[in-house]
């Protein structure tokens, strides 16, 4: 199978038909990891050259004994499959996060003089290639929006569980990356793909606690500022609008006013300083 495999290409089939192959072997394998290791072993990686990246790619042995960012990739895979929740969206979601959420480790990855491999900002250099990898699979660009703001964020949860980050913090991560939720499960997908070492559940526990009782666990704040509140006051529709609107978000964000009462009070206390007639 693996030599008839390996004398295929790709060329003329549909995007649809790759991604639903994708799609069963992220829903519905017990082990996505063997999917993958096929994939290698037929040589069908070659045309994924963002998960061709991964072969070889090393890592500090302290930090992960699993070995390169491809074994690593792999066994975050099946700590994926392992927690999914039964919501195909929200499984497929995650799935693809956890698959794409190392791709910026080759390009930033450099070997210290102590003989440690840093990775520096590889979270965000992994957005372009998400981003390339799922648009050649899905024509969804909303929602592959959304699985690349999960690649760009997912070194957070633990950040923030650890540090004890602000009601602010939270806020903000919660606009850049969508569901805080869904974030919390990639990381500790990519958390548990590093056997032997244990992992320590707390700082996920407390992010997650402490986004539900911030009520950003799936979904950014509302600005609670509209437009219409502008009209009502006698403000005229026009660019100056939007920054007046972002003044007045960013100071919910940072829980300067958590009501519309608190809100309209800021409004009339900055309005001035705005040109809007």
């Amino acid at each position: 199978t693996v030599r008839l495999c390996a004398g295929m290409e790709p060329e003329g089939l549909p995007r649809e038909r790759l991604a639903g192959e994708w799609e069963k072997l992220l829903l519905q394998g017990r082990k996505p990891s063997l999917g993958l290791a096929f994939l290698r072993d037929c040589g069908w990686v070659k045309y994924y050259p963002e998960l061709a990246a991964l072969i070889g790619c090393e890592q500090t042995p302290a930090w992960h004994p699993e070995g390169d960012v491809w074994n690593h990739t792999l066994l975050a895979c099946d700590r994926a499959a392992e927690r999914r929740s039964g919501n195909r969206e929200d499984d497929l979601t995650v799935a693809c996060a956890v698959l794409c959420h190392d791709f910026g480790k080759p390009a930033v990855s450099e070997r210290r003089p102590d003989g440690t491999i840093s990775c520096f900002n590889h979270e965000r250099a992994g957005v372009g290639p998400a981003r390339e990898f799922l648009r050649r699979l899905w024509n969804r660009e909303a929602w592959i929006e959304s699985v690349v703001r999960l690649v760009q964020e997912h070194m957070r949860p633990y950040d923030f569980g650890r540090d004890l980050a602000s009601d602010r913090a939270y806020r903000h991560l919660a606009v850049r990356a969508g569901r805080l939720d869904l974030l919390a499960e990639v990381a500790i997908a990519d958390a548990l793909a590093r056997p032997p070492l244990p992992v320590d559940m707390t700082c996920y526990r407390r992010f997650l606690e402490r986004a539900r009782e911030l009520a950003v666990e799936q979904a950014p704040p509302e600005p609670l500022i509209r437009g219409r509140h502008l009209v009502a006051r006698g403000m005229t529709p026009g660019r100056g609008f939007a920054p007046l609107l972002a003044r007045c978000y960013e100071a919910q964000l940072a829980g300067d006013f958590t009501d519309l009462a608190g809100g309209l009070a800021y409004l009339d206390s900055i309005a001035g300083e705005y040109s809007v007639k």
